[in-house]
């Protein structure tokens, strides 16, 4: 599979998920149901513990720290600026109920961020290029249970991240060191509240610190221009839909009267 493959798959995920349930809410939608209604055994089955899911965000970059190592630029790069960005992700989970464990694969795509800084020596007094990111994360929950349809979680995930970054552009002189991809280990925290919108879907609004590891740029006849802790506070919104079949217990539980 290509780069090119993966971030087509993860847009088509996330925006198929997004747009696609609401032809099927109006028949999910749960009636407010008395405890012997939700829970008895003669309860209706519900969604299964498996889901796919679609989310879109936007993510603001931290400080970042950009190096050389000669000799067009040498040592750190002071005033650096990494540009915010949006991203969209797609992926597929399982879970043990609105109280417990749940685990996912997650692919997702953070758009160019512009960068921008100083060289603190060499024969440049400027650079700039963007990067771009390709992510697969694996990411572990703890849902802290259903509260009237909201199921507040904690979270945290580990993956791999493919960064590519364009030419970089310095100057004086307009000299062009051209551009790299580079595979880095990349970690997140995450916090957020799911709400229970039928049966089978659940709107998730989410925060996370994400760490994409770093970059660099190619070398074109001159040591790389690296660009370290492409690290982001990021917000999230989506759609988890649950699929399959639940057995005689519904799944999430319908909020309560």
């Amino acid at each position: 599979m290509t780069r090119a493959d993966a971030t087509r798959i993860a847009a088509m995920i996330a925006t198929g998920l997004l747009l696609a349930p609401g032809a099927g809410r109006a028949a999910d939608l749960p009636h407010i149901a008395s405890m012997k209604d939700t829970f008895g055994p003669g309860a209706a089955a519900g969604a299964g513990p498996c889901y796919l899911r679609g989310d879109a965000g936007y993510s603001w970059a931290g400080d970042g720290d950009v190096t050389g190592a000669g000799p067009i630029v040498t040592g750190a790069v002071t005033n650096v600026s990494i540009g915010d960005t949006w991203l969209i992700e797609g992926g597929i989970g399982c879970g043990s109920g609105s109280r417990g464990l749940r685990g996912e694969f997650v692919l997702g795509y953070h758009g160019d961020r512009d960068v921008d800084g100083t060289p603190a020596s060499g024969p440049v007094t400027a650079l700039a290029t963007s990067v771009d990111s390709l992510a697969l994360m694996v990411n572990g929950y703890y849902d802290l249970g259903n509260f009237r349809g909201f199921v507040p979680y904690l979270g945290a995930g580990l993956g791999i991240a493919w960064n590519s970054t364009d030419d970089v552009t310095l100057t004086p002189g307009g000299v062009r060191l051209g551009g790299d991809s580079d595979s880095s280990f990349a970690w997140a925290l995450m916090a957020g509240v799911g709400y229970q919108v039928s049966e089978r879907a659940i709107l998730d609004l989410g925060y996370r610190y994400i760490d994409l590891g770093e970059a660099a740029s190619g070398a074109g006849g001159a040591a790389p221009v690296r660009i370290h802790d492409l690290a982001a506070h990021e917000i999230k919104v989506g759609l988890r839909y649950h699929f399959g079949s639940g057995g005689h217990a519904p799944y999430p539980p319908r909020p309560l009267k």
